[in-house]
């Protein structure tokens, strides 16, 4: 059986490209290592990520991510068994959806406009759609 865990954060400072690209390298080669997939969505200052795998690999993960001073005021807003991958093919897919736009609402045709990058779409659209746009 699966599981998927999704929660929010507050970085603790301002994130770099840098910083974000950082997380990223590590997330992508642990998560392909141990089998996690998921996707981290990063807005002015804020997380949101979803994470898939076996339960105790993922319950594991969240426990270290939970102690990262990069982060704080976690909120777990989803822990379940399901029966599929949302996001199958990415080790971590992730988007800075800092500067989309000025407004805080998000263009889904720009948004999924890099079709390498996301070939599932509509999950990713449906997980983004979930997200605090203020």
């Amino acid at each position: 059986m699966l599981f998927t865990l999704v929660y929010i954060s507050r970085a603790t400072k301002e994130m770099s490209h840098k910083d974000l690209e950082d997380i990223l390298e590590v997330s992508r080669r642990n998560n392909s290592y141990s089998a996690v997939t998921g996707m981290l969505i990063y807005k002015n200052g804020e997380f949101i990520q979803a994470l898939e795998g076996k339960k105790e690999i993922v319950e594991d993960l969240f426990k270290i991510i939970s102690k990262d001073k990069r982060h704080d005021d976690i909120i777990l807003l989803a822990r379940k068994d399901i029966d599929h991958r949302c996001f199958g093919d990415w080790s971590m897919g992730f988007k800075n959806i800092s500067e989309i736009s000025p407004t805080g609402l998000i263009d889904p045709d720009s948004f999924f406009s890099e079709k390498n990058q996301f070939q599932q779409g509509n999950t990713a659209l449906n997980f983004l759609s979930s997200f605090y746009k203020g």
